[in-house]
């Protein structure tokens, strides 16, 4: 409302925290959703259709000679950073927090359990 000012810290960061890296693991939880709502059939040649169509490899040689902090790991744990967590990377970075509305917890090495719950 007019004269009412909110400041939240890191409302929209779009460059900070990893945030435009392509996680493996961001792709395969869209593609869990697309199994959980029948846009897809669940197989595993589907899972590394998802998982590979998001290229940390050449996200990495496109900024490899920029100062940005990039992860080393191709895939995480989505949805279980409660507070800033340091990870590994090129130089410094801190990721999340990253909850999911729901609270639940996606771990793509876990993806047939995380699919059961939705069918």
């Amino acid at each position: 409302s007019a004269g009412n000012v909110v400041e939240l810290e890191d409302f929209v960061i779009p460059h900070n925290r990893a945030a435009t890296f392509p996680w493996q693991s961001h792709a395969l939880w869209f593609y869990s959703q697309m199994v959980r709502w029948g846009q897809v059939e669940h197989s595993a040649e589907n899972a590394n259709i998802a998982r590979n169509s998001y290229r940390p490899d050449l996200y990495r040689a496109a900024l490899s000679k920029s100062d940005a902090a990039i992860p080393t790991a191709n895939m995480k744990v989505e949805g279980a950073l409660e507070v800033p967590t340091a990870v590994g990377s090129s130089k410094r970075l801190q990721l999340g927090p990253d909850g999911f509305f729901d609270g639940q917890i996606f771990d793509p090495d876990k993806l047939e359990d995380y699919l059961k719950q939705f069918m």
